[in-house]
């Protein structure tokens, strides 16, 4: 490949998250625990490494193994996680451990 060719599949692939990420945004009033957790995947720093387990948990973890504040990343203004002490993680793990046990 030449670089023409990657630059011009970068910016594609950067334009359709940027898309995502203004979609999720602009339809805050709708927020649901996925798109809480898509913006934190996006929003996850490079030195962040993003998990998400065979029961769709998300993890967020820093370079050196230590868990990134109770999985809450990149901006978290954007998030509306204003210094609850993790507590909309622990809502989120409940939430998805219903949802999972109804779709059993």
């Amino acid at each position: 490949m030449n670089m023409d060719t990657v630059e011009k599949e970068r910016d594609f692939y950067f334009g359709k998250l940027r898309d995502i990420e203004m979609l999720l945004q602009a339809n805050e009033s709708k927020k649901t625990p996925l798109t809480e957790m898509i913006l934190k995947i996006l929003y996850a720093s490079e030195e962040e490494k993003v998990h998400i387990d065979d029961n769709g948990v998300l993890s967020i973890t820093a370079a050196q193994g230590g868990a990134v504040g109770g999985a809450s990343t990149g901006d978290d203004n954007m998030l509306n996680e204003e210094a609850n002490g993790g507590e909309d993680d622990d809502m989120l793990e409940e939430q998805l451990n219903e949802e999972g046990k109804m779709n059993e």
